[in-house]
């Protein structure tokens, strides 16, 4: 049993690296595209852009923060007080 926990450990552990990164990258973006909408000309389809790419930039902040969270109370718990 303890063999196939390490197991799954060691097959999760870079996935879920990879995900937290994919995360990391994807708010880089949208807060680049934010900034691009802002200085360009302001008409009804970029501040629709704007409004949608905000939306996605809270959603990844919100998940992000779920993420860091978790992880604390995980180390917390392994490494005790």
């Amino acid at each position: 049993m303890i063999d196939k926990m390490d197991l799954t450990r060691d097959k999760l552990g870079p996935w879920q690296y990879h995900r937290f990164r994919r995360m990391t990258n994807k708010i880089k973006k949208l807060e680049k595209e934010i900034s691009q909408l802002m200085d360009g000309g302001s008409n009804e389809w970029t501040t629709r852009q704007l409004k949608q790419a905000r939306g996605k930039l809270g959603y990844l902040y919100d998940v992000e923060k779920k993420y860091s969270t978790l992880r604390a109370c995980s180390q917390w718990l392994r490494e005790g007080d």
